[in-house]
């Protein structure tokens, strides 16, 4: 199942791709979450023709809207009055069984976010919530990259200022380091930074070596020690992208002096690091929001 959640209102914003769990079918209660914050959004639909919406046992709000079900399809427009006097507009977009399909050309897209889930090794609890890093391909010149991140704060690190909950950044990578740049890293720093290391895409140069030779130099800040990156398999990655599935050729590399894995998509122009599993910690996509049309 896959969803698309538009929310506008006094409580929070978001538009991007969700999770979808239909928790029952009579009444149809829907529990959807998102990709930033996971934080989880009920509706229930007590009556499809005429609509009518009820609410979760002990929440406090009021639905209006439309309800549409077309096949595998829901479209669902909803205005929500809480009893405090907070209001939000809710738009959901969802399959309950996408049929997966090969991303389009321009799968990367400026506007497109990723949305990473991080998970480390010292923090067991992140293995079944991780956190979260979402990263924004923006416009830029031929060859360049310009990514804008936001990812959750370690609650460890909160020690001044426990409101905080998110860091924020932008990394601008030159052409001849997208290129071909000698070092890598996936852990971004605070504020705007033109960049000597790749991140999240791997350089164009090892892509192409990798595809034609199986192997490439590679030297990960994260994973410290210079290393060969070898090709140890090929395979397909299903990605959530809004409310349908991208089926994504991809290549398994791993380094053997580090044990650092990678799974990298097979697209020689734009290599997007799918997962990677690093000493410590471990990061993998797990949806893609793609721009406004």
């Amino acid at each position: 199942m896959a969803a698309h959640l538009e929310i506008r209102g006094d409580l929070r914003s978001y538009a991007g791709p969700a999770r979808l769990e239909v928790k029952s079918e009579q009444p149809l209660h829907l529990l959807l979450e998102d990709f930033a914050l996971a934080e989880p959004l009920e509706i229930v639909v007590e009556q499809e023709d005429p609509v009518v919406f009820g609410q979760p046992m002990g929440d406090r709000f009021s639905d209006s809207g439309s309800f549409l079900r077309l096949e595998d399809r829901l479209l669902i427009s909803i205005h929500r009055a809480w009893a405090d006097g907070a209001t939000e507009e809710i738009v959901v977009v969802a399959r309950t069984a996408p049929q997966p399909q090969a991303p389009p050309r321009d799968w990367l897209a400026p506007g497109t976010r990723l949305f990473y889930g991080l998970s480390f090794d010292d923090k067991p609890i992140t293995r079944l919530v991780p956190m979260g890093l979402m990263v924004t391909i923006e416009e830029a010149p031929p060859g360049e990259r310009r990514l804008a991140w936001q990812a959750d704060v370690d609650p460890d690190a909160q020690v001044d200022d426990t409101s905080i909950r998110t860091r924020r950044g932008r990394i601008h990578v030159p052409a001849d380091v997208a290129e071909s740049g000698p070092a890598h890293s996936d852990r971004p720093v605070e504020g705007d930074v033109e960049a000597d290391a790749t991140s999240f895409f791997i350089p164009r140069q090892a892509a192409r070596t990798l595809a034609t030779l199986g192997a490439a130099a590679w030297q990960d800040r994260d994973a410290p020690g210079t290393g060969l990156l070898e090709v140890v398999g090929e395979l397909s990655v299903t990605l959530q992208a809004d409310d349908v599935l991208w089926v994504v050729p991809a290549r398994a590399a791993r380094v053997a002096d580090t044990g650092a894995t990678y799974v990298i998509a097979d697209d020689l122009e734009d290599p997007l690091l799918l997962s990677a599993v690093k000493p410590g910690w471990r990061m993998r996509l797990m949806a893609v929001g793609r721009p406004a049309q």
